[in-house]
């Protein structure tokens, strides 16, 4: 309360006094609409229209998860003053509501302005991209893992993929349902011998979410390492896949601690009753063959502790010899008859032309760069031993045997192999006798 006394001479000499009331009062302040809503934060602010008298010393907004928040729960600090002023609300709790109120403060005290309410966003789920398993040439598995879907439904996921960093939906994808989990993804029509990158996304109203990158090159008919074994012979390979193959058969004469294999008459028949023949024969005993054809190994040369691959190298088993017909034609398959395992890989894997195969060697690519060349095998029987004639048939064998007598190959034929049928591109399964002498082809550790 402050008096005054006022003196006024009009004529005649008057006192008079007043006394005059002080009015300050809260501040007016408004609460702006909420925008900028993330998982984590949100923007806001206000207006103060009035300082009430007094000068406004502390303002900002307020907020919390209950009703009616005061400068008691979470709050910022925006400077002083009237007029209008914007926040930033932090380190807030995804796919929450939170209550929100401008206040500002003066020597009365703090008044608040109108509530208002916004809810978080939902987070971007977590995805992880899954190892890719290269099935063919053109055309791969992979897939990915979504462990969490953010507080939101999946609503699309699968696998995106380019010659170019950081693919996106935008680009090439597979479409492999909703909601989280682990999923698998069938890519095809990709080129060999290009470098792709592939992410798992996952998409939920929030937006898109990618796993980590990975890159895969279907490998096919890519040069390898030269390599020699311990007999000097010097060898061309070649990458199909992610196997490194050898593109000649084997020619070594010795073991790989230097032991020779030994050899015997092309006419011998006492190996079918031997119990294990190791030997080695030029074809029909002609050494002119081996530098094309290789030579050919009874299996228990193949299964000695002593090696016969160049080091690093070795005898390729059943299952590694099924990956490199998988890989050539996806659609490989085993059936009963014949044991035949793939209608296509033949071609991919036989040389062109007719100088090493009889005519018209129908199918043939080598578009794998395999270079198989019918090189003939020694078939020892209990009576008579024969041979396949070159031309018609390759043959190898696998480090996995099948019984006591048996092992498992690989061979292609111009039909004569199976006789009811006449494919020149099968690839054929079998079991065979472990005395005959069959080629070896060498598989990259």
């Amino acid at each position: 309360m402050r008096c005054y006394l006022v003196y006024a001479i009009i004529g005649v000499s008057i006192f008079s006094s007043s006394c005059k009331k002080d009015n300050k009062t809260l501040p007016i302040i408004t609460t702006n609409e909420i925008t900028g809503i993330t998982t984590n934060s949100a923007i806001s602010g206000g207006n103060i229209s009035s300082d009430g008298g007094a000068k406004v010393t502390e303002r900002g907004v307020c907020w919390d998860i209950l009703s009616n928040p005061s400068t008691a729960s979470e709050k910022t600090l925006t400077g002083n003053g009237i007029g209008s002023f914007t926040s930033n609300i932090t380190n807030l709790m995804s796919d929450t509501k939170y209550y929100v109120r401008a206040y500002a403060t003066n020597s009365e005290g703090t008044s608040y302005g109108d509530e208002v309410s916004f809810t978080t966003s939902p987070v971007l789920m977590a995805s992880l991209t899954t190892t890719v398993d290269s099935i063919s040439a053109h055309s791969i598995y992979a897939g990915g893992n979504i462990t969490s879907d953010g507080g939101s439904t999946v609503t699309s996921k699968g696998v995106c993929w380019s010659t170019n960093n950081n693919p996106t939906i935008n680009e090439n994808k597979t479409s492999d349902g909703t909601g989280e989990g682990v999923y698998a993804s069938f890519i095809s029509g990709l080129s060999s011998n290009t470098k792709y990158y592939l992410r798992a996304y996952a998409t939920n109203e929030v937006g898109t979410n990618y796993g980590n990158e990975i890159e895969v090159v279907l490998w096919l008919d890519q040069p390898g390492p030269q390599i020699s074994d311990n007999s000097g012979n010097i060898y061309n390979t070649v990458r199909i896949g992610n196997q490194y193959w050898m593109k000649e058969n084997l020619k070594t004469i010795t073991y790989n601690n230097g032991a020779t294999i030994k050899t015997t008459s092309t006419a011998d028949l006492n190996i079918y009753s031997e119990t294990n023949p190791k030997y080695q024969w030029a074809y029909k005993g002609d050494e002119s063959y081996v530098d094309t054809y290789g030579r050919l190994y009874t299996w228990y040369v193949v299964n000695d502790s002593r090696g016969i691959c160049p080091v690093g190298w070795h005898v390729p088993s059943d299952e590694e010899w099924h990956t490199l017909i998988e890989y050539l034609d996806s659609s490989a398959m085993l059936v009963a008859v014949a044991g035949i395992e793939s209608y296509n890989a033949g071609g991919m894997l036989k040389e062109t032309g007719t100088e090493h195969w009889l005519s018209p060697n129908s199918g043939a690519t080598n578009g794998s760069g395999f270079i198989a060349l019918a090189s003939g095998a020694r078939k020892n029987g209990t009576t008579s031993v024969s041979w396949s004639p070159i031309g018609e048939i390759s043959a190898w064998w696998s480090a996995t045997e099948r019984d006591t007598y048996y092992a498992w190959d690989r061979a292609i034929d111009i039909g004569t192999y199976a006789t009811q049928y006449t494919n020149y591109n099968l690839v054929y399964k079998d079991y065979i006798r472990k005395s005959w002498g069959f080629s070896v082809r060498c598989l990259k550790d």
